[in-house]
């Protein structure tokens, strides 16, 4: 299978599109998405294509109103085609678009070091592989707390991390870890928060935002217009990515802030975006080394 290969500091593209088993991509149009139609029924249709993984294009020229969160998963490609716009409905009060990382919640692990930067993961049963990466947190050691790709799987319940700094002490506290999200990127497009019919709400949610990626790693989000929100993205607890040639417009008539970027972050890469914002343009707050870098904003 096709995936994403590594530009090393300039961080993650696309060399290949996934497919389905036939070799084209898993259009949206087939599962039923269609300009006009009803926002549960555009929704359900995008989001079914999104379960079946692989390369999802949305081509056919026109508005797509949804009413509810669009989730992306492991090895997917989601495509749009240039006059497609995604709009969310009046009154729906979520994010637009999140990864399928159960960020909110997470599995106590252990943690063990004895010198140098590897350090050996107990996590039961934990079903990882090589390729997949991990968000701990909750250890008093700061240098244990951060996105992470699994480097040795030496058992069933234990696997090695190398983490960016070398700790002083073993790990020690209650620690969690979640799987992240990897493998996946969003291209082009408009979309549309309607953020005159979506404002401040509760749920989890302070925000109208448009796109909310916690717990996520080796992505691209590129080439995509983010209209009318509170905020374009927020990413947190991130590793691997790149976010390029996106444009951001916030309604001027609310407050907005385009890219909010909270930690920790291990190797992003933001460039080349523009930005009209009437808070913040951009909002950086990791502090973990190395976290990213931006050029072109």
């Amino acid at each position: 299978m096709a995936g994403l290969s590594s530009l090393g500091e300039t961080g993650w593209e696309i060399d290949a599109w996934w497919a389905d088993s036939t070799g084209e991509p898993l259009q949206c149009e087939r599962f039923g998405a269609a300009p006009g139609a009803a926002p549960s029924a555009n929704r359900g249709a995008i989001q079914r294509a999104l379960n079946a993984q692989g390369a999802v294009t949305l081509t056919r020229p026109g508005v797509y109103e949804i009413n509810d969160t669009l989730l992306i998963g492991d090895d997917t490609s989601l495509f749009l085609s240039p006059g497609v716009e995604i709009f969310l409905s009046d009154g729906t009060n979520k994010p637009m678009l999140m990864c399928r990382s159960d960020f909110l919640a997470g599995t106590q692990v252990t943690i063990a070091w004895s010198a140098g930067p590897i350090a050996t993961v107990t996590w039961n049963a934990h079903g990882l592989v090589e390729s997949d990466y991990v968000w701990i947190r909750g250890a008093n050691q700061t240098e244990f707390n951060n996105v992470f790709r699994v480097g040795r799987v030496l058992t069933v319940n234990s696997f090695e991390i190398v983490m960016n700094l070398t700790p002083s002490t073993t790990a020690t506290g209650t620690i969690l870890a979640v799987r992240c999200t990897r493998n996946w990127s969003v291209k082009g497009g408009v979309w549309n928060g309607n953020r005159g019919a979506n404002g401040v709400v509760g749920a989890g949610y302070t925000y109208n935002i448009l796109f909310s990626i916690y717990a996520a790693a080796n992505f691209h989000i590129s080439d995509v217009t983010f209209k009318d929100f509170r905020r374009g993205i927020t990413t947190g607890a991130v590793a691997d990515y790149v976010v390029e040639r996106c444009t951001y417009i916030g309604n001027e008539q609310f407050p907005c802030e385009g890219h909010k970027t909270y930690g920790p972050v291990n190797n992003g890469t933001l460039r080349n975006l523009v930005i009209r914002s009437t808070d913040d343009g951009m909002s950086i707050q990791p502090k973990e080394a190395p976290a990213f870098s931006w050029t072109g904003i």
